[in-house]
């Protein structure tokens, strides 16, 4: 959860889409931590606060580049 900076960067032979920023950079973080923890989705804490559902926790995990270990949650594999 956070704020980004979005748009194209380049020349105009060779524009890429792209988004920087701390929240840009979390959302990495997190995907790569999929594989680690063998789950198909994590969420943060701040996105769970936001977000209702059935969160699973799965502990709180350093994240490369975020001085805090995060509290990290998924979904229930069984689903509703």
């Amino acid at each position: 959860m956070g704020e980004v900076i979005y748009g194209n960067v380049g020349v105009p032979s060779r524009l890429e889409f792209t988004i920087v920023g701390a929240a840009a950079n979390e959302a990495v973080r997190l995907e790569s931590m999929c594989k680690i923890l063998g789950a198909p989705l994590i969420a943060s804490q701040g996105f769970v606060d936001l977000m209702a559902a059935d969160w699973v926790p799965l502990g709180a995990h350093p994240l490369r580049g975020i001085a805090a270990p995060q509290s990290l949650y998924t979904l229930p594999l069984d689903g509703p």
